[in-house]
């Protein structure tokens, strides 16, 4: 065996230690906004249609903590089920942090938000893809779908 290089056991473990880690997060910040504010927002009223967004966002975080949590209780994580769930996983938290990117650079955050919650996550989700045994089919399908149709080659 190599040394140093870690084995698809421990790879697997790590992922299931990443899916538990994100769930219960995810599950508490998406509780957190059903409240129909952000934990930075002072004051306890905002406008009708701003809370629905903000519950909006709750709910969303909790779909994801629901993805998390059913991929890890049934096993799923070193399957092909769990390749696609961390790839869209890895593109909700990347595409966060390239969001908040925007944000810090117009100065709108500080740049720990930058980082925390979503950097972990995007960093951790994008290795268990590539590491993932099923990566080589996940990386095959993507390369057969054309950005114009959408549909797949082949």
């Amino acid at each position: 065996l190599n040394a140093g290089v870690p084995n698809v056991r421990q790879t697997m473990e790590t992922a299931s230690l990443l899916y538990v880690s994100h769930a219960l997060l995810e599950l508490l910040l998406g509780a957190l906004k059903l409240r129909g504010r952000y934990a930075h927002e002072r004051g306890k009223y905002r406008e009708p249609r701003s809370a629905m967004y903000t519950r909006h966002h709750g709910c969303s975080l909790l779909s994801l903590s629901m993805l998390g949590a059913l991929i890890w209780m049934r096993g799923l994580v070193d399957l092909e089920a769990g390749a696609i769930a961390s790839a869209c996983l890895a593109l909700m938290h990347g595409g966060a942090v390239a969001s908040f990117v925007i944000a810090w650079v117009q100065g709108a955050i500080p740049f720990v938000k930058v980082i925390v919650p979503h950097a972990p996550f995007a960093l951790g989700f994008t290795w268990h893809v590539i590491a993932h045994p099923y990566a080589p089919a996940l990386l095959k399908w993507a390369t057969l779908v054309t950005p114009a149709t959408g549909s797949q080659m082949g």
